[in-house]
C-alpha cells in the first residue's frame, strides 16, 4: 500500500538506556504472543499493538475471515475543534455492508511546482497521535486534519480509511483488502476526496465553482468568471493552479477510488462540493476557451462581443492546462457507462501508460491500484501479491499482454529505467516517484500515434501476430532485419550558409521569423529542420548510386523527387501529435512538391547535379509554417539508413544500430547488438515501413525469410 503508518504506545516501557548486551537481555521486554493462525488464505492476524495498561491481552487488529469478505471500519467518536481524536475499530462484511463514508486522501498534502527552482509547498507537515481502542497510533497530519473535519460534534461517524483499517504489517491481509477496495468504495454511502486545508484562497475558488455550477443562466455564468478575472482581492490564477496542483490529483490510488465511487464530494478545508459541480465548472471553462456558450436548453448562444470572448478565452487558456490530471480522471470515470469504444480505452495497457506520471511510494501499486478497474482484467493471470518483486510484477504484465493480444505494442513506450529493478530493455518501467511537468515526460507515451480516422501503423503487415517466447530476462521474437543506421542528427554537421547569399525573399523572411536585422541567415539561428534537410540532401547522391548498383531503373530526377516527398512525411510526423492522411492533400504540401530543389549541374559530379544542402527561401517558409516539433522529444532524432531510408527515432540511438520489424509490432524498432544479445532502444518512424510496404517488397525479393531476435 502507498500510505504508511507508525504505531506508538504512550504507556509502553521506555527505551532502555545504554547497557552491555548481557545486562540488556535481563531487562528485555517479553515477546508478544501470536494467536494460533487458521489457514493464511482465509484469516490473518496481527499483534502490532498493546493494551493501554501495558499488558498483552488486547490486539488492535483482530483476525479477518476473508471467506466472508470481512473488513474493518473506524468509528470516529464525537468531538469538537482541536480535541484529541478518539476512535474504535469494528468488523464488518461486504455481504451486508453497513452505512459508512470512505475517505480518499493523500498521506502528505502538498502543492507541486512544475520547476525545480521552486520548492513544493507542504500544507500539512508532520504526524499527530490519535487514540484507537485505547491505544495511541501515529498518523499523518493531513489525515488527522481530514478526520477533524469529518468528525461530528454530537454523533459518531463511521469511516473506512485504508491506512488505519488495513493492517499494513500483514502482507496476506493487504493482498486481500486491496482486492476488495473497488467494492469498498462502491458500497460506501459516499466518498469524501480530501485535498487538504485551505490554501491560496481555495475556499473562494470552491464558492465560485458552486455558484457557477448551480446557475442555469449562461450570461450569469460568464459574469461570474468575468468578475473573478477582474477582482483584485481574488487571485483566480493562483487559486486555480494551487487547487489542481495538489498532491492528491497525482496519487495513483485515487484513480481507482474515484472511478469506483458512487457519490463523491470534494472537500478542501471547510468547503465541500460535489464531483459533478467540479466537472460542470471545468467543462464550462473549456467551452469558453473554444468560444462556445450554451443556454440551459443546450442551444448555442452568442452572448459576448468578439473582443470580450477573445479576452476570456485567452485568459482561461492559461489555467485549464493545470487541471490535466482532473480532466483525465474525470474522463475515465465517465467511461463506466459509455460504449465499448470507451472500454477499449480502459484496457490495462492504456490505463498504465495514460497514468504513467501518477505517484506511488510502492512501485508495485502502479499496477495493483489500476488492475481491477481495467476492462480486460479478467484475461490477465495476475495476482495482487505484495511479496512479489517490482521486476516480477512488471514482467508479468508484459507477458500476459503479449499472450492475450498476440501484439507487442506494450513494449513501445520507453522511459529511462531505474537500475535497481533490473528490468530487461523490453519491459517498460512503470514506476514514478514524482509527476512529470516537463514536455518530454508528459508527452503521450506512444510517440507516433495517428488520428482516430487515419490508417493505423502496421509495419509487419495487417493482421500480423507476434511470435514470441520468454525465458528469464530474454524475449525471443521473430521478425526481419530491415536496415542499419548510418547517420543521426544528434551528431550531424550543420548546413553551410554561404556569406554571399543575400536573396531578398530570404532576408525578409529571416527578419520576420528571427527578429534580426541581418540580410542573410546566420549559422547560429539554424533549426533542427535545417540540419535534417542538410543530412537528407548530402545523402541523396550516395544512396542513388547504391540503388543503381542494386539494379534500380529509377532516374536521378525521379529519385530526388521521391526523396523530397518522403522528407515531407518526416516534417508532418514531427510537427503533428496525431498524424493523418489529410496532411498530404493541403496547399502547403502542393507548394512543397512544386518547389522541389533537384540541384544544379556541376562538371565535378556529372552526370548528376550538385545538391544544395540549404533549403530555398520558399521551402524554408513552408517549413516554418508547420510550427515546431510536437512529438515527444525523446523520439525527435532524425536518422538515415545504409539503404537511404529516413526516419525519426529515440535520441539515444547510435550509428550501426539495427532497424528491425517484429511480427505483431505496429512500429519498426531500433535494436543494439552488444555481442551476446540485442537491447531494445525504442520504436521508430521510418518512411516506407509503416504500412507493411517494406515487408511486402522484402518477401517478394527474398521470400518469407525471418530470424529470431533475442532481446534482453
Amino acid at each position: 500500500m502507498e500510505r504508511q503508518r507508525r504505531v506508538y504506545f504512550s504507556d509502553s516501557v521506555p527505551p532502555l538506556p545504554y547497557l552491555p548486551k548481557a545486562q540488556k537481555q535481563l531487562f528485555a521486554r517479553p515477546a508478544i504472543p501470536t494467536p494460533d493462525r487458521q489457514s493464511p488464505a482465509a484469516i490473518t492476524t496481527s499483534s502490532t499493538s498493546l493494551s493501554r495498561n501495558g499488558g498483552y491481552d488486547e490486539i488492535l487488529y483482530h483476525p479477518l475471515d476473508h471467506g466472508k469478505l470481512e473488513f474493518r471500519l473506524l468509528v470516529l467518536e464525537p468531538g469538537f475543534g482541536n480535541a484529541r481524536l478518539k476512535c474504535r475499530i469494528i468488523p464488518a462484511t461486504l455481504r451486508a455492508p453497513p452505512v459508512y463514508t470512505a475517505l480518499s486522501y493523500a498521506w502528505e498534502a502538498k502543492v507541486l511546482h512544475p520547476t525545480s527552482s521552486q520548492k513544493d509547498v507542504v500544507l500539512q507537515p508532520g504526524e499527530i497521535e490519535i487514540d484507537i481502542n485505547g491505544n495511541a497510533l501515529r498518523i499523518g497530519s493531513n489525515l488527522g486534519e481530514a478526520m477533524r473535519h469529518l468528525r461530528d460534534r454530537y454523533h459518531p461517524q463511521t469511516l473506512w480509511i485504508d491506512a488505519v483499517c488495513i493492517d499494513q504489517n500483514s502482507t496476506v491481509e493487504k493482498n486481500h483488502q486491496v482486492e476488495l477496495m473497488r467494492r469498498l468504495y462502491r458500497h460506501a454511502s459516499h466518498v469524501v476526496a480530501w485535498l487538504g486545508p485551505d490554501f491560496h484562497q481555495s475556499s473562494r475558488f470552491l464558492d465560485l465553482v458552486l455558484q457557477l455550477s448551480s446557475s442555469l443562466d449562461q450570461r450569469e455564468r460568464v459574469g461570474l468568471i468575468w468578475n473573478a478575472l477582474h477582482d483584485n482581492s481574488f487571485d483566480f490564477q493562483s487559486a486555480f493552479k494551487s487547487f489542481f496542483r495538489r498532491t492528491y490529483w497525482y496519487r495513483t490510488w485515487i484513480i481507482q477510488e474515484i472511478f469506483s465511487a458512487g457519490r463523491i464530494y470534494i472537500q478542501c478545508g471547510t468547503r465541500k462540493i460535489s464531483w459533478s459541480d467540479l466537472v460542470s465548472f471545468y467543462k464550462f471553462l473549456t467551452d469558453e476557451c473554444c468560444g462556445i456558450g450554451y443556454a440551459s436548453n443546450g442551444q448555442h448562444v452568442d452572448y459576448l462581443s468578439e473582443s470580450s470572448r477573445t479576452y476570456i478565452s485567452h485568459e482561461l487558456k492559461k489555467y485549464v492546462s493545470y487541471a490535466h490530471r482532473f480532466r483525465d480522471i474525470s474522463t475515465l470515470r465517465s467511461s463506466k457507462t459509455k460504449s465499448n469504444h470507451d472500454k477499449t480505452r480502459r484496457r490495462l495497457d492504456r490505463l498504465l501508460f495514460d497514468n504513467w506520471d501518477a505517484m506511488a511510494s510502492d512501485p508495485k501499486d502502479k499496477v495493483f491500484a489500476i488492475f481491477r478497474m481495467a476492462s480486460d482484467s479478467k484475461l490477465y493471470n495476475i495476482s495482487l501479491d505484495y511479496d512479489l518483486t517490482v521486476r516480477e510484477v512488471y514482467i508479468n504484465v508484459v507477458q500476459n499482454f503479449v499472450r492475450i493480444y498476440r501484439n507487442l505494442s506494450i513494449i513501445l513506450p520507453k522511459r529511462p529505467q531505474h537500475l535497481e529493478f533490473h528490468l530487461p530493455s523490453w519491459c517498460p518501467d512503470l514506476s514514478s516517484t514524482a509527476p512529470a511537468f516537463d514536455r518530454v515526460e508528459s508527452s503521450p507515451p506512444y510517440p507516433f500515434e495517428v488520428s482516430e480516422h487515419a490508417r493505423k501503423y502496421c509495419a509487419a503487415g495487417p493482421g500480423s501476430e507476434a511470435r514470441v517466447r520468454f525465458s528469464g530476462q530474454s524475449m525471443y521474437a521473430y521478425g526481419w532485419r530491415a536496415d542499419r543506421i548510418r547517420s543521426i542528427s544528434t551528431n550531424a554537421d550543420p548546413p553551410y550558409f554561404e556569406e554571399e547569399e543575400e536573396e531578398e525573399d530570404l532576408s525578409i523572411f529571416s527578419c520576420l521569423c528571427f527578429g534580426q536585422s541581418e540580410r542573410r541567415v546566420s549559422s547560429h539561428k539554424i533549426t533542427q529542420f535545417d540540419i535534417w534537410y542538410a543530412m537528407h540532401r548530402r545523402d541523396i547522391l550516395r544512396s542513388f548510386k547504391l540503388r543503381q548498383r542494386h539494379g534500380s531503373k529509377e532516374t536521378f530526377s525521379e529519385y530526388t523527387h521521391r526523396k523530397h516527398h518522403e522528407f515531407w512525411h518526416i516534417l508532418i510526423r514531427a510537427t503533428t501529435l496525431l498524424a493523418d492522411d489529410s496532411a498530404y492533400d493541403t496547399r502547403q504540401f502542393r507548394r512543397w512538391r512544386e518547389n522541389r530543389d533537384v540541384g544544379y549541374e556541376n562538371t565535378a559530379t556529372y552526370p548528376y547535379p550538385s545538391m544544395d544542402e540549404v533549403m530555398t527561401p520558399v521551402l524554408r517558409r513552408i517549413v516554418m509554417g508547420l510550427g515546431g516539433i510536437k512529438i515527444n522529444e525523446r523520439y525527435s532524432c532524425f536518422f538515415l539508413t545504409q539503404d537511404g531510408h529516413m526516419g525519426l527515432g529515440p535520441r539515444d540511438m547510435q550509428s550501426n544500430d539495427v532497424v528491425c520489424i517484429l511480427q505483431g509490432c505496429g512500429l519498426p524498432l531500433i535494436l543494439r547488438w552488444n555481442g551476446l544479445y540485442f537491447r531494445l532502444i525504442g520504436p521508430a518512424y521510418v518512411v516506407g515501413f509503416m504500412h507493411g510496404w517494406f515487408i511486402t517488397s522484402y518477401q517478394t525479393k527474398y521470400g518469407p525469410r525471418e530470424e529470431e531476435f533475442e532481446i534482453c
